[in-house]
């Protein structure tokens, strides 16, 4: 063989072993990671959105969507709408991955009463001691407006504050008259409790309830009405957003003392993953 020939033979085997270099150095380099790349991309925000404009999002760029959980909400601005998403705002996931969110539905009750509502009875008719049962068996207290030092047990009710069949929160009051002759009667069915019952009660507030609220805005409920702040410990509860009360040692509706220390249990929160497997 000539050695012009050998000498091409080894150049053209030197541009094939080039090629495959070449190529490898490509696919390793450039093609692979631009594939594997393209399959990743970021999470949108949609907190805050109403569920079906979430999905439309989701569902635009490639990912999935799951409803963990439907939380009760006390603002009915939020009823239907996105309260929390897992993986969140920015966080990279693979496509087609399942996005958790979770969706607010208005309780109706107000914002800063969470007391169970319930209806209040009929006791028009009945005497004292009847009325003062129905009551008590609706969780609700009742007031006399009455003048009297002992009121008669068989006394019938002629009025009532509060209509039969209205919704009020549990632990109200209900004021009656009675039909006792010779007695001073208070002048008006919205009277305000006299100074003397005022200062009896003064020291003794209503524990609200602070299940489902935020960390922060069960502390501040009970920093408004003097409690004290207890032990705070974070549970997994995959019913309760991250960050809300689980449950409170002294339950909702009954009455305790100023300075009383109650204790919460949190819902933990859950760190997301750079890249969602």
């Amino acid at each position: 063989m000539k050695k012009t020939q050998k000498i091409t033979l080894l150049l053209r085997a030197s541009y094939v072993v080039l090629g495959l270099v070449i190529t490898i150095f490509a696919l390793d380099k450039i093609i692979m990671p631009m594939y594997v790349s393209g399959n990743e991309l970021k999470v949108p925000n949609v907190v805050g959105l109403e569920k079906e404009r979430a999905f439309e999002i989701l569902d635009s760029v490639g990912l999935d969507y799951s409803i963990k959980n439907t939380i009760e909400v006390n603002d009915p601005t939020k009823d239907g709408k996105i309260l929390q998403q897992k993986p969140s705002n920015g966080k990279i996931a693979k496509e087609g991955r399942v996005v958790l969110l979770w969706l607010g539905s208005y309780r109706g009750h107000s914002l800063n009463d969470n007391r169970v509502m319930v209806e209040v009875p009929d006791v028009i008719g009945k005497t004292f001691a009847e009325a003062e049962q129905i009551l008590l068996s609706s969780n609700l207290n009742m007031k006399l407006m009455n003048k009297v030092e002992k009121p008669d047990p068989e006394a019938l009710v002629l009025e009532q504050s509060r209509p039969p069949g209205e919704k009020v929160a549990e632990g109200s009051s209900i004021w009656i008259k009675l039909d006792m002759p010779g007695d001073v009667i208070v002048d008006t069915l919205a009277t305000e409790p006299t100074e003397e019952d005022q200062s009896s009660e003064s020291e003794m507030v209503t524990m609200p309830g602070l299940i489902k609220l935020s960390r922060q805005e069960a502390i501040k409920q009970l920093n408004e009405l003097g409690l004290k702040v207890g032990t705070i410990t974070e549970v997994e509860s995959p019913d309760h957003l991250p960050g809300s009360v689980v449950s409170q040692s002294i339950s909702a509706g009954i009455k305790v003392r100023k300075g009383e220390v109650v204790d919460l249990q949190v819902s933990a929160s859950v760190s997301d993953e750079e890249i969602i497997q």
